[in-house]
């Protein structure tokens, strides 16, 4: 920033907007999809000798593309609103069973609510009145069910298909007006629910700024910070689910987190749901998030981008050493670098507190390696070959994992 200041001339990587795949020709970004590079692509094609690989990853890129340009106009906003009006209407058996489904699969990986005062809400004979009266409340019950839903198997791959979706229509109907109201904990509650129903396939379209929405009334609830009121704890719970999906989502796609590390004062609380055996997952997601942002601001940043290269190589040997710290206090069963055994989990919750363990090490390892190498390509002295061999062994883990992940609509990104 100050050299902008000083110069008004841009520096550091810029964002190849035509290409969703493309990389920067000099500086790496932290996305793992940014890999390509024009020349890489040009060197990989020459060697193959034509350019069927430049046409594959073209190909993939408007693919992808496509789905998460929010103006497209196939899957654009229109399939996703609620046009009818609409309310779905569900049994009280069908939407506790709904509830149950989501307070069973999903609240121990993403604890934001109280079970207790939310079921004690949702059961109570006021509940039409309670729906009709409170745009906030409405918008959170109809995401906990729409979640639900996609977990009983009611989602579909394609945004606004499905049960699920006709449920989540409601709510997102209302994201607008939730977004004007006075922000406290119920209004970042809805918006985190909302974030966590675009974490799959389906939701990839609005993804992006539902995360960053839910970031920011996060920090205008001042949730961020240490409070002494009676419901502190479940304030705090909110905040540090927002925490690790927002620096996660946001290392994953390359761009800046809108979550302030160094303004943040909010304990980390104990959430026993969330402790599976001796493995606290809560606390672990909230270490990854960390090293998440840590790694972004000190490698990733147009800031990092004026590191000299003695500079870069300190800080990724002081982030490897974290990251392997950080492993190396995860129960074997969960632990990265072992190989992952889906039928020693009793629940199908532990499988992905364990997947996403795993992948969250082995991204950070691949993300830390290739910049190593990166930045001493010109110095063959300085490299070492355990850089690449670590970097391929983490790849062929991340390729290996795929068999134990459920291709449902469900399954998330996250």
């Amino acid at each position: 920033m100050d050299q902008l200041l000083q110069t008004r001339q841009s520096t550091g990587r810029t964002q190849n907007a035509s290409f969703l795949l493309g990389a920067n020709e000099n500086h790496l970004a932290s996305s793992s999809m940014s890999f390509f590079s024009d020349s890489r692509l040009n060197a990989l094609s020459a060697c193959l000798g034509n350019d069927a690989l430049k046409s594959l990853i073209a190909r993939i890129s408007r693919m992808v593309k496509s789905r998460v340009e929010i103006l497209h106009r196939n899957l654009g906003p229109s399939s996703i609103w609620n046009q009818s009006g609409e309310v779905p209407r569900l049994s009280p058996d069908r939407a506790r069973h709904l509830i149950d489904m989501f307070f069973e699969n999903i609240h121990p990986l993403h604890p934001f609510l109280d079970r207790y005062e939310f079921e004690s809400r949702a059961f109570a004979p006021t509940l039409h009145a309670d729906l009709a009266s409170g745009v906030s409340w409405t918008a959170l019950y109809y995401t906990v069910l729409a979640i639900g839903c996609e977990f009983d198997g009611g989602g579909s791959f394609a945004p606004g298909d499905g049960e699920a979706w006709s449920l989540f229509k409601v709510a997102l109907d209302l994201y607008p007006r939730v977004l004007l109201l006075n922000t406290d904990l119920l209004e970042v509650q809805a918006i985190t629910a909302m974030a966590v129903f675009c974490l799959n396939l389906s939701g990839t379209q609005i993804q992006g700024k539902i995360i960053s929405e839910a970031a920011r009334v996060a920090q205008r609830a001042f949730l961020n910070k240490a409070s002494t009121s009676s419901d502190a704890t479940i304030r705090s719970r909110a905040f540090w689910v927002v925490y690790y999906i927002e620096k996660t989502v946001t290392f994953h796609h390359g761009t800046t987190s809108f979550i302030v590390d160094c303004d943040i004062g909010s304990p980390i609380p104990f959430v026993q749901e969330a402790v599976f055996g001796d493995f606290d997952w809560f606390l672990t997601s909230v270490r990854f998030a960390r090293l998440y942002s840590r790694t972004f601001t000190d490698l990733f940043s147009i800031s990092a981008t004026t590191n000299s290269k003695t500079t870069y190589l300190a800080k990724i040997n002081e982030l490897e050493m974290l990251l392997e710290q950080q492993c190396q206090i995860i129960p074997p069963q969960f632990q990265p670098g072992t190989k992952l055994r889906p039928q020693t989990f009793a629940h199908p919750c532990e499988i992905a507190a364990a997947l996403r363990v795993h992948y969250h090490y082995h991204e950070l390892k691949i993300a830390l390696h290739r910049l190593k190498i990166h930045v001493t390509r010109d110095q063959s002295s300085s490299q070492s070959p355990s850089d690449m061999v670590e970097m391929m062994n983490s790849a062929r883990a991340v390729i290996d994992l795929t068999r134990v992940i459920y291709q449902e609509s469900s399954t998330p990104f996250l």
